[in-house]
């Protein structure tokens, strides 16, 4: 089918002042992208309130069967709204597309669009598309009966105050990303529940005061929150969450048993850590210890012949055991997460943090820990959260304990030292409860140890990376090359920059590397041939 408007051309309707300026700032990536992707357009910004909705019925007149929406859930909206106001022809024969820059972009949520932009347009070259439920409100407006179509959610009550203070805030030139969360604070102590009468299919389902409704087909609204969780977008059903009124006090209620929570969390941490210090001669000698200018201990530098780079941080703590006229320090790191110590990724040049302050006290700690002679003893990874464990309504006490020191247990590498490991944990040569290690039926030690000659090399490699790193900066070297564990685990998922970066993985030279599994014969063969490369000095 010929059409004389748009063809096989998309009409991009553009939001200049979507997510905060990103409309404008980001559109001429998104063109590029559209550009490159072989994909037709005739682009139109949108210059006041309800200008997309304008544009949207003119684009259909003009013979445009094909319209790319870049903005927010707003844009789309107005966008919708066209295109169930225009009379030329039934609304499913045109396709909308969202390239989603806005603050909230709850209506991409529910479907799984990507916010990437290439991924999004990749989405749009090829063809993905789906028919959902558009609803309608009805509603009375300076005695006149008005109509809005909605492709997401619509609120009543405590949201449209919310909604309302937003809007206000933005057209007065405010705008960040905690604006939202604001206008939910104040609105919710100035608000005051209505009393509603809901019906449904002519039966009254509720009829008291009332904080907030939520009516949709979607199930995101207000930058994220999954106020209709059930909603299923092609059904044919609405979906309906009514808030009861909540008073101060019952915040108050909810904040004091998330404190108790709290306090009986880290009450545990530190009895679960004061148990292992008390079976173990290692002593904390610091905490909070800074590298850098303002730290106890100078900046890690590497120097390179166009340059030197200086690397600052902080280790929450360092413990140590005076044995024999040495000081052996292992670093301890505080982890609220499920972070564990994983030589797959030290093979990628990926988590050497620890390692790194390690060997840097080597070097640099003797004057700070009274001159004594250093010796790494190890790094480990201790757990400061409270583990949700599933065990049967009637488990046994016991059971649930020993789970939980299970879960607690601490993750790194040590020194593969008898007098070492038992001085860390006195019971460490017998049953280990807190060290990343068991011990074999005849007595021999086995987990994540290395010997002092591995960690010799392991100094040696942790340099060279630094090294490494250090040269392609000074190169200029700002290439996309994201490590991934799986397709939906990779350094992109949280990315911030994201949404302005042209890696688009099989695209051209563009490649995911995934991180292979390592074992321990593989990892110490690999820093050997590494090493065997020279590897530098640290200056």
């Amino acid at each position: 089918m010929s059409l004389p408007g748009g063809g096989r051309r998309w009409f991009v309707i553009v939001n200049p002042v979507a997510g905060g300026g990103r409309g404008l700032d980001h559109f001429p990536l998104i063109s590029k992208l559209l550009r490159d992707a072989g994909i037709q357009t005739e682009p139109v910004f949108t210059e006041h309130k309800f200008h997309a909705t304008e544009l949207t019925v003119s684009a259909v007149k003009q013979g445009f069967r094909r319209i790319i929406a870049v903005g927010g859930d707003g844009t789309l909206h107005e966008v919708v709204n066209g295109l169930f106001i225009q009379q030329t022809v039934d609304p499913r024969e045109v396709l909308l597309a969202v390239v989603a820059v806005g603050a909230g972009n709850d209506w991409i949520r529910t479907f799984g669009v990507p916010n990437r932009y290439q991924d999004a347009i990749r989405a749009i070259k090829e063809g993905h598309s789906f028919l959902q439920d558009v609803g309608v409100v009805s509603y009375e407006e300076a005695h006149y009966r008005q109509h809005r179509y909605m492709a997401n959610v619509a609120g009543m009550g405590f949201d449209a105050m919310v909604v309302k203070k937003y809007a206000h805030l933005k057209k007065k030139g405010h705008s960040n990303k905690w604006l939202y969360t604001w206008c939910m604070i104040r609105s919710f102590f100035s608000y005051k529940s209505t009393g509603v009468k809901v019906w449904i299919d002519d039966r009254l389902v509720y009829n008291n005061l009332l904080m907030s409704i939520a009516i949709g087909v979607c199930k995101y609204n207000g930058g994220g929150m999954q106020q209709l969780p059930e909603a299923v977008a092609d059904d044919g059903l609405l979906d309906v969450s009514l808030i009861r009124p909540v008073h101060f006090w019952h915040i108050l209620f909810r904040f004091r048993y998330l404190f108790n929570r709290l306090c009986a969390t880290v009450g545990r941490i530190m009895d679960e850590v004061s148990e292992e210090l008390q079976s173990s001669d290692f002593e904390p000698l610091a905490f909070e210890l800074e590298f850098g200018a303002d730290g106890q201990l100078p900046a890690i530098t590497i120097r390179e012949e166009n340059g030197t780079a200086r690397v600052v941080g902080k280790v929450d703590r360092v413990d140590g055991w005076l044995h024999d006229g040495k000081l052996y320090l292992r670093v301890v790191d505080y982890k609220t997460g499920k972070k564990s110590f994983d030589l797959a990724e030290l093979r990628y040049g990926l988590g050497l943090q620890m390692l790194l302050y390690l060997f840097t006290l080597k070097e640099e700690g003797q004057m700070l820990f009274g001159g004594h002679e250093i010796v790494p003893a190890g790094v480990l990874y201790t757990p400061a959260r409270e583990p949700m464990l599933r065990c049967a309504r009637d488990t046994e006490p016991e059971k649930i304990e020993k789970a939980l020191k299970k879960e607690l247990r601490r993750s790194g590498m040590v020194l593969e030292d008898p007098a070492v490991l038992q001085a860390m944990e006195h019971s460490a040569l017998e049953s280990p409860c807190y060290l990343p290690i068991a011990v074999k039926r005849d007595g021999a030690v086995t987990g994540s140890l290395a010997s002092a000659e591995q960690l010799g090399k392991l100094s040696k490699y942790v340099d060279h990376i630094l090294h490494e790193i250090t040269q392609e900066v000074f190169a200029g070297n700002i290439d996309a090359d994201p490590y991934a564990r799986t397709p939906q685990q990779s350094a992109c998922t949280y990315c911030e920059f994201a949404s302005a970066c042209h890696f688009e993985n099989g695209c051209g030279s563009d490649r995911m590397e995934y991180i292979k599994a390592t074992k321990n014969d593989e990892f110490w063969q690999y820093i050997d041939e590494v090493n065997g490369e020279g590897a530098h000095e640290n200056g």
